[in-house]
């Protein structure tokens, strides 16, 4: 924590300008935790769009055969069309949970996003040009942090 806190000491100089973060992180010897951040932040622009399409396309289909299913059922209760539409949730979610949880965990991410995306059917990824492994990542708006006096 000291070390965290010793980055943004100068928080003037510090503060939305995340090259110099960087540097000072490699000062005070935190070069493999921003490596590894920023392996991380490249993967999430992969996987994120992955989960969000996978999602999606899920909850299209899970709506498409839910009202293919209330039409062949006929009359029923709204207590019973509310029962079918939770069993349809239910099973999409828990037929998710594996693959997702496994996108969010796996080392290699950007690889297995991809085979997600071909397992299941997806739309291949466009890159965006990704950063230089040693350019730090976009900077952000600069805007004073809550917990930073001014």
């Amino acid at each position: 924590m000291e070390n965290a806190l010793a980055i943004w000491d100068d928080h003037d100089a510090l503060f939305g300008n995340w090259a110099n973060a960087a540097q000072r992180a490699g000062e005070v010897g935190m070069d493999a935790w921003v490596a590894r951040f920023r392996k991380w932040l490249r993967a999430q622009a992969i996987v994120v769009p992955t989960i969000a399409q996978l999602r999606a396309d899920a909850e299209r289909i899970r709506a498409r055969e839910l009202e293919r299913a209330l039409a062949r059922l006929g009359e029923l209760t709204e207590r019973e069309r509310e029962v079918v539409r939770s069993l349809s949730a239910r099973l999409v979610n828990k037929l998710l949970h594996a693959p997702l949880a496994a996108l969010g965990a796996e080392p290699d991410t950007p690889a297995l996003a991809e085979t997600a995306r071909l397992l299941f059917g997806l739309a291949p990824h466009v890159a965006a040009e990704a950063p230089a492994a040693t350019a730090p990542a976009a900077e952000p708006p600069a805007a004073p942090h809550p917990a930073v006096r001014a």
